[in-house]
């Protein structure tokens, strides 16, 4: 049986997950995302600093590290 390594998503290409997002400027990580290549759908804003958005399960990943970079800074 092969095992799967974790954070290994290529063999759900086509899932999607609900995002949520909490950021003082929750439009700046969008705009991240689209010059990423990252396809962001279904973008609802819950409040001032809350944003939900359905992405594909494979750029979990790259969200990720977009995420840790933002943070860092």
């Amino acid at each position: 049986m092969k095992e799967m390594n974790k954070g290994d998503f290529s063999k759900y290409k086509r899932s999607t997950i609900l995002l949520e997002v909490q950021s003082l400027n929750p439009e700046r990580f969008i705009n991240i995302l689209w010059k990423n290549g990252i396809y962001a759908k279904s973008i609802k804003r819950t409040n001032i600093t809350t944003v939900s958005m359905v992405v594909y399960l494979k750029d979990y990943g790259k969200i990720s590290n977009i995420a840790k970079k933002l943070i860092r800074k």
